[in-house]
């Protein structure tokens, strides 16, 4: 390289890139590698893309497989029974007391007593009421949440309410 080297390494030297400007580049090519490939969106419009759609087309398929429960004011069969007459019943099963009918013995209240108290003070004039919507809004919230995971993976619309 040196026998037929005709001019010094100064005269290239202006056309030599600095290694902070090759560092530089290369990170940014990186980093727009990274954009382009690794499914980075500004955003997942949800209204513009058909996530409003997905939901209420959820909401009514929802409402329509729960009509016949929806004339009353508590789901009632196999192993669900109607909450308590008011918020104060449900509250009052929280807790240590008796537990049991009569002078049974005095024991911890299972946590889920906790979980229908707060549920059922939503409504406190109608307990069971609060269950019954939660039943209704079940099927849209799922709806919601795979179509917002969907989201993470895809930017067809299409995907998206599939999902």
């Amino acid at each position: 390289l040196a026998a037929a080297r005709t001019a010094p390494w100064s005269s290239i030297a202006s056309l030599r890139q600095p290694l902070a400007v090759g560092r530089r580049r290369r990170s940014l090519a990186r980093e727009q590698y990274r954009v382009e490939h690794m499914g980075v969106s500004d955003g997942v419009e949800f209204l513009a893309t058909g996530g409003g759609w997905t939901v209420l087309a959820a909401l009514v398929l929802s409402a329509v497989m729960w009509l016949p429960r929806l004339t009353g004011t508590a789901l009632v069969g196999g192993q669900l029974l109607p909450l308590g007459p008011s918020a104060g019943a449900l509250w009052a099963q929280v807790g240590i007391g008796v537990r049991g009918s009569g002078a049974g013995p005095v024991a911890p209240s299972d946590p889920f007593a906790y979980v229908l108290a707060v549920l059922g003070s939503v409504t406190a004039w109608e307990p069971s009421l609060a269950v019954l919507g939660l039943f209704v809004a079940a099927l849209p919230l799922a709806a919601l949440a795979a179509w917002l995971c969907a989201a993470q993976l895809t930017r067809n619309a299409w995907l998206r309410a599939l999902a």
